[in-house]
């Protein structure tokens, strides 16, 4: 009889265990990828991940004081550095902008991964690294870090050399 009650407990534990698993597992995380502080703004790009694979891109905006934002851009770096502009508003919704943000408040673009990789790979220019861009209605640009792909499609910093 013991012997039973002492199988129904490891049983029952590793349903349990199975199921934490799972639930870590499916769980949707935001890793950040870069931050830039301007006087007036942040500029943060993170990565959001569910079931370990990157899902989609954010970028966030916090603005610190009230501000517009006209466009965004990807900055195309070839490995000669020179620069090649590629608006994104393909991807986001092009009635989205321009977007008003309030003073002490952000607002996240959102973009899938496998769309951002397409609109990047399917421009005729070879690059190395990309930049993420944000333009306010004065045409002042908000860059972020020097950012790139490996060969497996995970986003890295260069210039750092760690992975998401």
């Amino acid at each position: 009889m013991e012997d039973i009650i002492g199988y129904i407990i490891l049983f029952v534990s590793g349903l349990g265990a199975l199921y934490l698993y799972q639930w870590r597992k499916d769980k949707i995380r935001l890793f950040p990828l870069s931050e830039q502080h301007y006087p007036e703004s942040v500029l943060t790009v993170l990565i959001l991940k569910k079931s370990g694979e990157i899902k989609s891109l954010v970028l966030r905006f916090y603005a610190k004081k009230e501000m517009t934002l006209q466009e965004l851009r990807v900055e195309m770096i070839s490995p000669e550095n020179e620069i090649f502009s590629v608006s994104l508003n393909k991807i986001l919704n092009a009635q989205l902008f321009p977007v008003k943000i309030a003073p002490d408040s952000s607002f996240d673009f959102e973009f899938e991964m496998d769309a951002f990789k397409d609109e990047l790979t399917g421009q005729s220019v070879r690059f190395s690294a990309f930049r993420l861009v944000a333009q306010n209605a004065k045409g002042k640009k908000f860059k972020s870090h020097r950012l790139a792909f490996d060969k497996r499609w995970a986003i890295f910093k260069p210039d750092t050399g760690k992975y998401n």
